[in-house]
């Protein structure tokens, strides 16, 4: 019986230290997306993965956590199949702004493309509403940490007969 016990103990152990880590590693990401301060910002009809290359570009820039060049930065995904999301989706960024933290400028580029954003165990992730991040360009699955930001639902509309207590009867 106190086997039994010690390896529960264990398993319970190991599962309190993996949520742990877990939690470390999400608030680990969000403090660096929101320590990355980017001086200045200028989209004129930008599209989405302009936008994504230039907030890559500036994490890897501003990056000052890591000193080695293979693990600066953040990997930012958008849809991997891009044709198909620029056919569902003309969206066309206008923003400016000064000194903003990475993580509001990530949730401008989703609102106005009407995308969700996620921090991921891959990276940060751009996905169309409602959907997983996973699979996607770097991984086939993996572990979804954070929304930044999820498109808002639309109110759904109502039957105007509803609305007025109006029934139907019959074919």
């Amino acid at each position: 019986m106190k086997t039994l016990h010690v390896i529960i103990t264990l398993c319970a152990t190991l599962a309190l230290a993996s949520g742990k880590e877990a939690d470390q590693a999400v608030a680990k990401r969000r403090n660096f997306l929101d320590s990355i301060i980017i001086p200045k910002i200028h989209f004129q009809s930008n599209d989405l993965q302009e936008c994504r290359d230039f907030a890559w570009g500036r994490t890897f820039e501003l990056d000052n956590t890591e000193a080695d060049l293979k693990k600066k930065g953040v990997t930012i995904l958008i849809p991997h199949d891009l044709d198909q999301f620029k056919r569902l989706h003309v969206s066309e960024i206008n923003y400016r702004a000064n000194n903003i933290t990475l993580t509001n400028l990530l949730k401008e580029i989703a609102r106005q493309c009407d995308l969700d954003v996620h921090t991921t165990s891959v990276g940060v992730v751009f996905c169309l509403p409602g959907k997983s991040p996973f699979p996607n360009a770097k991984a086939s699955k993996g572990e979804t940490w954070e929304t930044i930001y999820r498109v808002p639902q639309k109110p759904q509309r109502q039957n105007k007969n509803a609305k007025q207590g109006m029934t139907h009867h019959g074919p």
